[in-house]
C-alpha cells in the first residue's frame, strides 16, 4: 500500500496573499541559510513589503517558524483523516501516520535540522519539547488519537500509545533529517518494522488471559509518564 505523496511540498499557500508571501519567502531562506542568519529586512525585502507590514503579520522570526508548525500539523491532519480511517487495521494506520508525516516534511530536512537544535532548550519558543509549542503538540496528539478511533483498546494502554507514538514520531524526525538515501528509504523502512512490533506487542497486551499480569505495569508506567515535564501532556 502506498503511503508517500512525493508531489506534497510545504509551501505556504498563494503568494498573492501578502501573509503567505512573506511566510513563503522566509521558509524558502530559512531552508537555505537557516533561522538565525536571516533578517527580518532581509525577508521583507526578498518578499517585496514593507519591513512594517513583515511586522504586522509576523512580530519576529519565532512567529514565522510557528506558523511553519501550524502549516505542517494542519496539512498532516487532514491527510490522517482522509487516509487512515478507510481501513480497520491499526498497524496499517499507524504506518500512514508516521509516513504522511514525513511526506508533508519531504523537503525541509535543512530547516528541521536548524529549528530543531532548540530542543534541548526548554525556555526557547520554538523547542519542540517545550512550553512554547505545546498547542502543536496537543494538536499531534489528536492526530494519533484519530487513528486509535474505534479500536477499543483499553484506556490505560491508549493512553501509553498516544504518548508512546508521539516521542516515536520525535525519535524518527531526528533519524529522518541524516538520512540520505531516497526519499528516506531507510527510515520509512525503519518505521515499518518498529509499528509492526507495536502491533504485536499491543495484541499481546489486549489478550485476556495475560492481561491481569499486564495492567499493573502499565498502571505504573503512565503514573510515571505523566509526571514528565517534557513533551504534551496526557490529561485526558
Amino acid at each position: 500500500m502506498p503511503y508517500h505523496l512525493n508531489m506534497f511540498k510545504s509551501d505556504a499557500g498563494d503568494p498573492s496573499n501578502t501573509r503567505n508571501r512573506i511566510l513563503s519567502t522566509a521558509l524558502g531562506m530559512f531552508r537555505e541559510r537557516g533561522v538565525e542568519a536571516v533578517t527580518m529586512r532581509e525577508i521583507s525585502k526578498a518578499a517585496g513589503v514593507a519591513l512594517g507590514s513583515a511586522y504586522y503579520y509576523f512580530p519576529s522570526k519565532e512567529a514565522i517558524v510557528s506558523a511553519y508548525y501550524e502549516h505542517v500539523q494542519d496539512t498532516h491532519h487532514r491527510l490522517v483523516t482522509e487516509q487512515a480511517l478507510k481501513t480497520p487495521l491499526l498497524s496499517e494506520r499507524m504506518k500512514i501516520l508516521f509516513h504522511t508525516k514525513f511526506d508533508v516534511i519531504q523537503h525541509d530536512k535543512k530547516l528541521l535540522g536548524t529549528i530543531f537544535k532548540y530542543a534541548g532548550e526548554p525556555e526557547h519558543p520554538l523547542s519542540v519539547l517545550g512550553a512554547g509549542t505545546m498547542n502543536i503538540q496537543e494538536r499531534g496528539l489528536e492526530t494519533i488519537r484519530l487513528v486509535l478511533k474505534d479500536q477499543k483498546l483499553p484506556e490505560d494502554t491508549e493512553k501509553l500509545l498516544v504518548l508512546g507514538l508521539w516521542a516515536l514520531q520525535m525519535v524518527f524526525i531526528m533519524h529522518f533529517i541524516y538520512d540520505e538515501t531516497e526519499n528516506q528509504h531507510t527510515t520509512r523502512e525503519m518505521i515499518d518494522q518498529t509499528l509492526d512490533l507495536v502491533a504485536q506487542v499491543l495484541n499481546l497486551s489486549t489478550f485476556p488471559m495475560l492481561r491481569p499480569m499486564i495492567q499493573p505495569f502499565l498502571e505504573q508506567v503512565l503514573t510515571i509518564v505523566q509526571k514528565s515535564q517534557v513533551g504534551p501532556r496526557l490529561n485526558r
